[in-house]
């Protein structure tokens, strides 16, 4: 499956990102691929963070995660970094999809940069998803990723 997908690769147009971030489940080669289309690609993918389907959505967030900490081939900087950034702290406070906040939050939190306290400290503390664990407790997951984050911050000097 993995040629497969490099086969598709090879003939991508730009159109088509969105559609092609359908692959994200097979991982690393897929946002490898798309990061090293670059500055060609920023504002597909940051505009598919908002599409229909969640896991196209959490695909986009896990690129401009790559290209915010910079891959082998682009890293996301200046004016798009900062709009990428507003758009993990959009996501992490008012996405409605649970799976989208948490990667949002997974993602800040990895980031290493203190002006992301303020909203991991939000969600810790407000986000209202809630799940059951095997053993029958409540937990909230969103909450709770939030607070890894913020602890990795703390630990970081942030």
């Amino acid at each position: 499956m993995a040629d497969l997908i490099h086969c598709v690769a090879d003939y991508l147009e730009f159109e088509d990102i969105r559609s092609y971030l359908v692959f994200e489940a097979y991982g690393e080669i897929v946002h490898e691929r798309i990061s090293q289309l670059g500055e060609k690609a920023v504002n597909v993918i940051l505009g598919s963070v908002d599409h229909e389907q969640q896991m196209a959505s959490v695909a986009a967030l896990s690129v401009i995660e790559i290209w915010m900490k910079g891959s082998q081939s682009f890293k996301l900087q200046g004016n798009n970094r900062q709009i990428a950034k507003n758009i993990l702290l959009r996501k992490a406070l008012e996405d409605e999809n649970e799976g989208t906040r948490r990667c949002a939050v997974d993602i800040l939190g990895n980031l290493g940069e203190a002006d992301v306290i303020p909203t991991l400290e939000r969600v810790s503390q407000q986000d209202t998803s809630v799940a059951t664990r095997r053993d029958g407790t409540i937990y909230y997951p969103v909450r709770e990723r939030a607070k890894k984050g913020l602890e990795k911050l703390r630990a970081a000097g942030k």
